[in-house]
Order: structure tokens, then sequence, then C-alpha cells
């Protein structure tokens, strides 16, 4: 076998494990890709091994160009058998992470972003879980042991360089970064380029959880230009004693005679619909009062979010304005958040905010509340 035999036929078993990912995807939560049709998913299959083939190159690119070195040392059976174990690694790690987006993508319905930096805080979490999963937890370890068994033998198989090595090297070396990049053009590929058709189903399919991830995570936060409080009073047009007021955008809105709704808003926070029996349907039991009140009123199981983050869903049920990409939130202007929440933030939030407005606390346990207004 030769050396970019062995090479191509690892590069060979990583797209096979994302292919095998982004058949899940598609299997499990087809709903999701439903009104897209035969040739778009045939697209969506196509143009994602640019995707898959950037995200193995980009993490396993360097060990195969060692394993490619055009000297005769590098055919030995250590430095391959080395190269190749390291190889393995990768492959494992990006494919637990393809798992974990095909069970991500049920929840939120979309890929792995940038996730992974939290998953620090998580890790007794992430234990528990697999504690109470132990046979998931097994099949997981038989199949790397599995798989480690025939990679080594793989591995150990002896390789030659040929003729020609060089410039088969050359060639080996542009196309790791030509197809490490996602292509020849000026900017490296990107999410949103998955995205170009501006169909969010056949974006989803093109993309992969490691590329994703990789990038949402390694990106470069966006700066933005400070902005003074007199422009904020100018541009928008404010008092000139707009700072100086202790709520500045609170309204005060005075009842009709003769009206008597009352209208409460409840915002519960991270709270997948998979633990409300009402809407998940697996018999938990333990949200009945929403369950309650699912059963008596209205049930919009149709509702989309307007962001990744909770603040963002907030702003847009709080004031009507959805998020917008690069522009910052409620949370980032002083004037609308600090000083409506107070600088404790948090829990404290909501409290302020009824005391402003004469709530009266009916119920409660340590940080949980029930207001009256």
């Amino acid at each position: 076998m030769s050396i970019f035999q062995k090479i191509f036929s690892y590069l060979g078993i990583g797209l096979f494990i994302f292919l095998l990912a982004r058949i899940g995807i598609f299997a499990v939560h087809y709903e999701n890709f439903s009104s897209l049709t035969f040739v778009e998913v045939l697209q969506g299959f196509f143009y994602g091994l640019r995707f898959d083939l950037a995200s193995l190159l980009v993490f396993s690119g360097i060990p195969l160009l060692l394993m490619a070195l055009p000297f005769r040392w590098c055919t030995s059976q250590w430095w391959h058998v080395a190269l190749s174990i390291l190889v393995f690694f990768v492959l494992v790690l990006e494919g637990t992470l393809l798992i974990g987006d095909v069970i991500y993508f049920g929840y939120v319905k979309r890929h792995l972003t940038n996730e992974l930096l939290f998953l620090g805080k998580d890790i007794k979490y992430l234990v528990s879980e697999a504690a109470a999963n132990p046979g998931y937890l097994t099949i997981w370890f038989g199949m790397f042991f599995f798989g480690l068994f025939y990679w080594l033998r793989l591995s150990k198989v002896k390789v030659r360089t040929g003729h020609f090595h060089w410039p088969k090297f050359i060639l080996f070396f542009v196309f790791v970064v030509i197809t490490g990049r996602g292509g020849i053009g000026m900017k490296p590929l990107a999410i949103v380029h998955a995205y170009s058709s501006g169909s969010s189903s056949l974006g989803n399919l093109i993309l992969n959880g490691v590329f994703s991830a990789s990038h949402s995570s390694l990106s470069v936060p966006v700066e933005r230009q400070p902005i003074s409080e007199s422009q904020i009073v100018t541009t928008l047009n404010f008092a000139q004693d707009f700072w100086q007021k202790p709520f500045p955008l609170t309204q005060k809105n005075e009842p009709k005679p003769g009206e008597s709704n009352n209208l409460v808003v409840l915002f519960v926070e991270s709270l997948t619909p998979r633990y409300v029996d009402s809407f998940g349907g697996n018999d938990y039991k333990i949200t009945p009062n929403l369950d309650r009140l699912s059963a008596e009123g209205w049930k919009f199981n149709r509702f989309y979010s307007h962001g990744q983050r909770s603040i963002e869903g907030a702003q847009s049920v709080l004031t009507g304005m959805p998020s917008v990409m690069g522009l910052p939130t409620i949370a980032n202007l002083s004037a609308n958040y600090t000083k409506n929440c107070g600088t404790g933030g948090g829990e404290r939030c909501f409290d302020n905010f009824c005391q402003q407005h004469s709530a009266r606390i009916i119920s409660g346990t340590g940080n949980s509340r029930f207001y009256r207004f």
C-alpha cells in the first residue's frame, strides 16, 4: 500500500462518519427537512462534502501531511502508527461531537455553536447524564475499542513511497490547504455559506456540528464602537434629563374605567418543552402548574425562538423588536437594562421591576416569588 492510499483511506473513513451523522439528522429530525424536494436533499448531501472535508482537514491535515513527508524514515512503522493514532483520536472526538449534534438539533433546531466553551461548567451534569444512561455509554466504549482495534491493524500496514513522491506530496499539500479553507476564494468557508440558498432547512442539512461548533468557538468577537450618553440622547431624540431619571424607559399605563382584564406574562429560564408534559408528552410530572395553565388556555406549539440566548427572547416579548445579528440587545444598553433591572441583575431584575410598579408579593419561597399587580 502506498502512503497516499493509506491517507485517503483515513479520509474516506472520516467522510463516512460525517455522512452517517448527516443521515442521522435527516432521519431523526425529518420534520425539519420535509419541505425540501428530492433534488434539494441530494444537493444538501453533495454540498455538505465541502464542509465535511474542511472539518476533517482543519484538525487532521497536519498529521496526514507529516505522514506523507517525502523522506525515507517517514515510511517507518512507528512513525505511521503514532500519527495514525493521533488521527484516530481526532476522528473519535469529531464523531462524538457529531452524535451530540444530532441530539442537540432536536432541542434547538440548529447545529452546535459556541456551547462547547461552556462545557466546563456542566461537567457534573454531563457525568450524571452518562451515569443515568449506562447503556449508551457502554455502546460508545464498545465502538471505541472495536474501532481502535481495527485502526491499529490498518496503521501497521507497511507503506512505500513509490515514484514521483515529491510532486505527489506538493499536490497533496495544496489539496489540504485549499480543502481546509473550503475553496480558493478570498475568504475561507464560513457558516453563512451553508445558507446562501436562502433556505434554512437546506443550510442545516449542508452544515455539520463540527464545522459550526469550531467556527463559532474560535471566531473573533465583533468589536463595536462605544456610544456616549449624549449620542444616545441625540440619536433617539430623548429628553435632556433622560439619564437623570431612575427608570428612564418605564411607562405607567393608566387603566380605562370599566376594564378589569389582568394579563400575566411568565418567563421560564432554560426550560426545554421536553420537560413540560403538555408540550413534550413525556409524563414527567414536574411542571403541574404550567400543564394546568396549558390545559385551560391556548397552547402555541409553533413558537420559534428569536435568538440563541434568553435575553434575546425577553427583548422580543417585552419590546416587540426581535434581536438583529450584529446589533446589541437590551442587555447591552445601560438605559434599558441595567437601570430597569438594577445593578444586581439576575433574579433582582424582575423584583425591582415589580416593586417600581407597586406589585405585591402573594407567595414565594427562596428566590421564587409570585407577584400581583
